[in-house]
């Protein structure tokens, strides 16, 4: 039987002494780490992590009654319009200034496998057990018109990007009713520092196209609490054209559902029964025409066990919270411990407050956290380097959700929450930077490989920006042969 707190008052209490301690020994574990073992034995901190996790997980669970519906969250002191500009131009203009050098960088690895694969149909399929007939003809298309410019496929790339990061904003907008809160979990997914990979790698256009379809789709869906046919139409186009970009997408049903039940309560209207039976039957034709084409490979299922679902759990915060390329810029242990440690400080002080606001806001951006990634779970792994960063293209809006309420109902000052709010955009901004400079080191190389290079000494990797891991073959025959590539 679970304790509720308005019975019995002192297991809130008892609660909040539990997080003060499992925070203490976290931050003891983080500094002995850091500073006197030279970043080694690092499962001390993964065990205090857990073991504060469980706690505030404890805490949600005697505070689930606190969980409430869209407008009903947030009651702040927004911005004037004046300052709602400003503050929103102004990461739109920084974020171009950071991207717009690396727009003519040449095409990279897997790039020109797909060049050679759908320069002359869209419908290519392989034993690799991909099936992405809509990213696919949007490759198609573009060598159509543009032929091989990487150019216009990596302003495609970044205004899918930025088109995702609208879609954050407007979403946690309709959940929150709060401009600061949505400005925030918006601004952790266009400077995100690891989305890098996905926005300015070509072939990343695959995780942009399928987020994008798939936000747009969520955002049709909560724009009003009465579900109607309208929306359930156009959420349904959306979600088909997502899953015929990505298979990732498949996670579309457990996000709405649990949006449906945390936003909602599950009271949306008599049709909502029909959109679940609908949704259940686009997941049974997907994967019914999807089998016709290619299969499920083998390496992608996950290997269960305890260390499985630990390592699961770990790796997004790892990545997330310490979101530069430490093979280029360096570990940085002073850095992560100061990270950690605020990360930490403000966990507890908005979990040790006596109710909570925004739980259900909390529950969402864990959802859009992991969810996202169990499609993934036997490849998912994101490196120091942050090779495989894309894979958190999505789990980094639920990341963005889950700090901007924390860290708004921390503080619960606009003065302050601008303040900070503004602090972001240069830190993710220096950080950014500093992740996009490996590829156009990457570009550079590509550009000076000779004529007659040998394709088993080809480049990898350049601090984790792809060169020619795959490719090579493709690359060498399209530029000496066909001409496809330009060599400036």
């Amino acid at each position: 039987m679970l304790i509720k707190q308005n019975d019995t008052p002192l297991s809130g209490k008892i609660c909040n002494l539990l997080i003060i301690i499992s925070a203490a020994w976290l931050l003891i574990n983080l500094a002995s780490v850091y500073f006197f073992l030279d970043g080694g034995k690092s499962h001390r901190i993964e065990s205090a992590a857990y073991i504060f996790a469980a706690v505030i997980l404890f805490k949600i669970i005697i505070q689930r009654e606190n969980l409430t519906p869209p407008g009903g969250i947030i009651h702040s002191d927004e911005p004037n319009l004046y300052l709602k500009i400003f503050l929103l131009l102004l990461p739109v203009l920084i974020w171009t200034l950071l991207y717009i050098p690396y727009v003519s960088t040449p095409f990279l690895s897997d790039d020109y496998v797909f060049i050679s694969k759908y320069s002359d149909s869209p419908f290519v399929f392989d034993d690799a057990g991909f099936f992405r007939p809509a990213f696919s003809s949007v490759f198609y298309i573009f060598l159509k018109i543009f032929g091989a410019d990487p150019v216009p496929f990596r302003l495609l790339n970044l205004l899918l990007h930025l088109g995702c990061s609208v879609l954050a904003f407007k979403i946690t907008e309709r959940l929150s009713s709060s401009f600061i809160i949505s400005y925030i979990a918006a601004l952790f997914f266009l400077l995100n520092p690891l989305q890098a990979e996905a926005a300015l790698w070509i072939s990343g256009l695959q995780e942009t196209l399928w987020v994008f379809l798939v936000l747009a789709a969520m955002a049709v869906y909560i724009r009003k609490r009465e579900l109607t046919v309208s929306s359930i139409l156009f959420s349904t186009i959306f979600i088909t054209l997502s899953l015929l970009s990505k298979e990732t997408a498949v996670c579309f049903i457990a996000l709405f559902i649990l949006i449906d039940y945390l936003a909602f309560g599950f009271k949306r209207g008599r049709n909502l029964k029909y959109s679940y039976l609908l949704s259940a039957l686009i997941l049974i034709l997907y994967f019914f025409v999807r089998s016709r084409f290619a299969s499920i490979p083998g390496e992608h299922l996950p290997a269960a066990g305890i260390y499985f679902v630990k390592t699961f759990l770990s790796r997004p915060f790892k990545s997330l919270l310490y979101p530069w390329n430490q093979a280029y810029s360096g570990v940085m242990p002073g850095v992560k411990f100061a990270i950690a440690a605020v990360f930490t400080a403000v966990v507890s002080l908005y979990f040790i407050k006596k109710k909570p606001e925004g739980m259900s806001l909390i529950l969402s951006g864990l959802g859009f956290l992991f969810i996202p990634l169990m499609p993934l779970t036997g490849m998912f792994y994101v490196a120091p380097d942050l090779q495989g960063s894309r894979y958190l293209y999505l789990s980094s809006f639920g990341w963005g959700l889950l700090l901007s309420i924390i860290v708004y109902k921390v503080i619960n000052r606009k003065t302050i929450s601008v303040l900070i709010a503004l602090f972001l955009v240069i830190a993710l901004s220096l950080c950014l930077k500093k992740n996009l400079e490996p590829w156009g080191r990457a570009g550079e190389i590509i550009s000076t490989l000779p004529a007659d290079f040998n394709e088993t000494g080809a480049p990898d990797n350049y601090y984790g920006a792809y060169i020619l891991r795959n490719g090579a073959r493709e690359f060498k025959i399209l530029r000496t042969e066909k001409g496809l590539i330009h060599r400036d």
